[in-house]
């Protein structure tokens, strides 16, 4: 979803995941170059142009007019550890599409075992698989979770990570929150407490806002009628 935003406030958000919270977004495509080309004619800067990646992936980012940071993906992740064998085949199943399809949320973690179990038990997210750069200095493994249609990418490392930009009241541009849908939301809040969130204000706009141990925002919102709908047959 795309907000409006009068007079938003600076972004602190930084081009590096030893950040805590949001990295990126990422869209699916079935070949990268045409899709960079249309990228490159609309002007968006590129923080990395379109490379072969570890985990048999070809990706690019690029930043959009607000800031926010946007992968293209080509190629099914082959994963170092596999964790479900039947996530990994509907992956691999899911025909590329013609036109960009959203496919995962990145976040770095400073806690993985605290953040996935919040994720896991209050978002009932499930692991696809692992990917581990045992190259990359920093420690850097991705940790991959199927929620609902999506995916979640989890960054860690063995270095530790800069606080959060996120704060409550803030309103800047970029990536501001993610959103989750649920049949009954006040439930859905309350397990996700449970299992490591935490409530970033007692009132004001925010109020309703979940965050993650890691104080990315979690927005709740009621399934759309026909969602409910396709998942109960």
């Amino acid at each position: 979803m795309l907000e409006v935003i009068a007079d938003p406030e600076p972004s602190e958000w930084v081009n590096d995941d030893l950040q805590r919270g949001m990295r990126h977004v990422g869209f699916k495509v079935d070949d990268i170059e045409p899709w960079a080309d249309r990228v490159r004619a609309a002007g968006a800067p590129f923080t990395m142009e379109p490379r072969d990646a570890f985990g048999d992936v070809r990706i690019a980012f690029f930043l959009d007019p607000d800031g926010a940071h946007l992968e293209l993906v080509q190629g099914n992740v082959r994963y170092t550890h596999p964790g479900s064998p039947e996530l990994v085949a509907r992956e691999r199943a899911l025909p590329a599409p013609a036109t960009p399809r959203f496919d995962h949320v990145a976040l770095s973690v400073a806690n993985l075992p605290r953040t996935l179990a919040c994720y896991r038990r209050g978002a009932g997210a499930a692991l696809i698989g692992e990917l581990y750069a045992a190259d990359d200095p920093r420690g850097f493994r991705i940790t991959y979770l199927q929620a609902g249609p999506a995916i979640l990418e989890l960054f860690s490392f063995d270095r530790p990570l800069r606080p959060n930009p996120w704060r409550p009241g803030r309103v800047t541009p970029g990536l501001l929150r993610i959103g989750l849908s649920s049949d009954d939301p006040a439930r859905a809040a309350a397990v996700l407490l449970e299992g490591g969130g935490s409530h970033p204000a007692a009132g004001g706009p925010d109020a309703d806002v979940v965050l993650d141990p890691d104080g990315t925002p979690l927005e709740i919102a009621a399934a759309p009628v026909a969602e409910r709908r396709s998942r109960s047959g």
